[in-house]
């Protein structure tokens, strides 16, 4: 019995967690959305900091122009919007191209912070090579001086 309820309990949290982030793209190539952890990382004058995950965030829009809110914070408005300019979705030849030599894709796009300060920066994004869907997100000012990475960890 007491591992039953240990079983069940750890079935329940999972749940309840995987159902906090919901990662909607809309996409028009019928990709289906996934269920989301959101991980962030902070970039200041050189150098990256550590991963982190950022719990409560739904992530809404497309894979080349998106919003991050959080649900504890002003009622869950968009904190963060990226947006990729001239995105192409690449075939499946040059995909694989990629995730072979290991090379991230680059884009020119723009950051908006929303908050007490708002802000809007023009930025270099990068994107981790991938198979199917893009989910790791590495966006830099053009002086280098501030950046975020933004990693969607699929969960199912």
């Amino acid at each position: 019995m007491k591992k039953f309820l240990i079983i069940l309990s750890l079935i329940i949290c999972g749940i309840t967690a995987k159902a906090q982030i919901i990662y909607q793209p809309y996409i028009s190539n019928s990709q289906v959305s996934y269920l989301q952890e959101v991980q962030l990382c902070h970039y200041s004058n050189g150098h990256w900091g550590k991963w982190y995950s950022a719990p409560n965030f739904v992530v809404f829009g497309e894979y080349d122009d998106f919003y991050l809110s959080c649900l504890d914070v002003d009622e869950g408005n968009p904190q963060l919007h990226l947006t990729i300019k001239n995105y192409r979705w690449p075939d499946k030849k040059t995909r694989k191209l990629h995730r072979k030599k290991k090379l991230w894709y680059q884009y020119e796009g723009t950051i908006e912070v929303y908050g007490n300060t708002p802000w809007k920066a023009n930025v270099i994004i990068d994107i981790q090579p991938y198979k199917k869907r893009p989910f790791t997100y590495n966006a830099k000012t053009k002086d280098n001086k501030w950046g975020i990475g933004i990693n969607f960890t699929r969960m199912h």
